[in-house]
Parts: C-alpha cells; structure tokens; sequence
C-alpha cells in the first residue's frame, strides 16, 4: 500500500476479488489520487488494450445518481458495464436499485437493476439483447443511460472482441 501512496505502485485483483476498496484517513491524505483500470484481452496476441482513469472521491465529491455511457456489442464484440456501490461509511451504504436504459440506433428499452451495498454488479449488454431484437450478426453501436435510487454509485464500461483482443472503454458521465 505505501507505494501505491507514493504514485509508484500497481494493485492487481486476484482471481477471486471483483471489487477492493481503499479508504483513506488523516492528515496526511491526498486530496486527489488518479486511479487507473488497465483491461486488456487475455489469450490474445494483441498490443491492444485500453485505460480508464478514474481517482478516489472526497468527502466533498457531489451527489450523482445518474450515467451515461456507450459501447459496442455484435460480431464478437461484448459490452460490459461495471456498477459499483460504495461509500465514505461502509457501514451505512444502502442497497441500490435503479434502471439501465438501452439505446440502439433501432429502439429503447428500459430494465429493472439493482447493486448490493460495498460491492459491485457487473452487467453484460448481451444478455438484454433478446428482449431488444438487436441482430448480433452485424456491429451495433448503443448508449445507455443508468439512473439508481442511491448516491453511492459509479461506474464504468468496457468494450471489446475475445478473438482480435480489441478493447475500449471510459467511465460513465
């Protein structure tokens, strides 16, 4: 941990964690520390891979119960969404539930969600697909829209093809 304070470190999750939170205390706590997840496709030969920056929020970050992101899904390519739910008092998070609205260029449809307290959803945008009629033989762009009940979510999406190890990928606005 003391490197990763020092601007210097790496933390890679181990095959059993999806989620690892890090609070930090004091007066020597920085009040801004840029965070990176590093995705790439394992197994592939590819140099390919893409970095989303993200940091650790303040006591003093605003409220935010809504995201929007986009993604590719189709012809190989998966969407997936990571939805996190933590909070500065662990103990008082609050189960999350809320509503992933998907957009393609040919309709809309809205669906139930839900993230337990201090862990994280992963959501893939191929498994709603069905209900939407979207022809996985051909590249389909798509937005999508998160709205949840509780202040203490984020999150960030991941777009990629297993077989040419292509991958992109933001956090949500």
């Amino acid at each position: 941990l003391n490197k990763l304070l020092s601007g210097v470190g790496i933390y890679r999750l181990t095959e059993n964690e999806k989620l690892i939170s890090i609070m930090l205390k004091g007066k020597e706590t920085p009040n801004r520390m840029t965070i990176s997840y590093q995705f790439s496709i394992e197994g592939t030969n590819t140099p390919f891979s893409t970095d989303i920056s993200d940091g650790l929020k303040s006591v003093l970050f605003p409220n935010k119960e809504t995201w929007w992101g986009h993604g590719l899904i189709g012809m190989g390519h998966e969407t997936t969404i990571f939805l996190r739910n933590t909070s500065h008092s662990p103990t008082k998070t609050k189960m999350s539930a809320g509503t992933l609205t998907i957009y393609t260029k040919a309709n809309k449809k809205t669906f139930n969600i839900e993230v337990d307290a201090e862990s994280l959803q992963v959501i893939n945008l191929t498994d709603y697909t069905h209900e939407m009629e979207i022809d996985l033989s051909v590249k389909n762009f798509l937005s999508y829209i998160i709205k949840m009940d509780q202040p203490s979510c984020d999150t960030f999406w991941v777009s990629y093809d297993r077989v040419s190890g292509n991958v992109l990928g933001d956090h949500g606005y």
